[in-house]
């Protein structure tokens, strides 16, 4: 395990998408951890110190807005990036995606330059911040 790479939490509950999802994100040179259970996802945000969540909002179990708010109560990850990645496109729905502590919120299905784009950004980088 490399901890000069970041490191990814990506939590949906459809395993294709998790495998698609971590693809893209190893082939950029992060270190992605990926589950489709929410409470092993609140562990691997406790245990494997993350630099980005990326979290589906229909889930069994808890929903994504209910993680979210769950990995802010922690004064730890206050400032943890969570980008939730959903196919639920309203803006109602996108309005409780930020106040459940969302960092940016993104539809699928997603064009994937957007995608790493977005990713780039939450993690720091400036010159992906200003192309979006």
């Amino acid at each position: 395990m490399n901890r000069n790479r970041k490191r990814i939490v990506v939590v949906d509950d459809d395993k294709t998408i998790r495998e698609a999802i971590g693809f893209l994100l190893e082939n950029e040179g992060y270190e992605v951890f990926t589950t489709g259970n929410v409470e092993d996802a609140l562990l691997m945000v406790q245990d494997e110190n993350p630099n980005l969540v990326i979290l589906d909002i229909t889930m069994p179990g808890l929903n994504g807005f209910r993680v979210s708010r769950a990995i802010r109560r922690d004064p730890e990850n206050k400032r943890l990036p969570i980008l939730m990645l959903t196919v639920m496109d309203n803006n109602n729905d996108k309005i409780a995606g930020c106040n459940s502590g969302a960092d940016d919120y993104l539809v699928k299905p997603f064009e994937t330059d957007e995608f790493i784009v977005r990713v780039k950004c939450l993690l720091g980088d400036p010159i992906a911040c200003e192309m979006l």
